[in-house]
């Protein structure tokens, strides 16, 4: 059932362009999504169901920051890594054009310096990314 849940987690998640996927579906990453999970007292139900609201509720938020920081994705100052983003989004589905607009966007995200300032990072992703 886990596993089940695993794969409606990454589905419904906005970072699911095929790049992304494979991010987050690495050995290394379920250790760490396993630590935020904790470091953030949630349950991947609880998860998997607040990925279907219109906004993101802050565990959600929280939980993706402990991410990124673990992934090395945003630095210890809360700086994006630029080579770290566009790494994970060399994508097939994904024009040049599309994966600079995200780039570009995430990286020009000054600092995540809370969980409340990662929905800026999400803003640089689909709408779609929950349908």
């Amino acid at each position: 059932m886990a596993k089940k849940q695993l794969v409606l987690f990454f589905l419904a998640f906005i970072f699911l362009q095929s790049s992304w996927a494979y991010f987050f579906m690495s050995q290394k990453f379920a250790e760490v999504r396993e630590e935020c999970l904790s470091e953030n007292s949630m349950t991947m139900d609880e998860l998997h169901e607040g990925w279907k609201m219109e906004n993101l509720p802050e565990s959600h938020l929280c939980f993706l920051k402990c991410l990124l920081e673990k992934r090395e994705v945003i630095d210890e100052n809360g700086v994006p890594q630029k080579e770290k983003i566009d790494e994970i989004l060399t994508v097939k589905q994904l024009s040049d054009e599309k994966r600079e607009e995200i780039s570009t966007c995430i990286t020009n995200v000054e600092k995540i310096e809370n969980c409340e300032t990662m929905s800026e990072i999400m803003r640089c992703f689909p709408k779609k990314r929950r349908d």
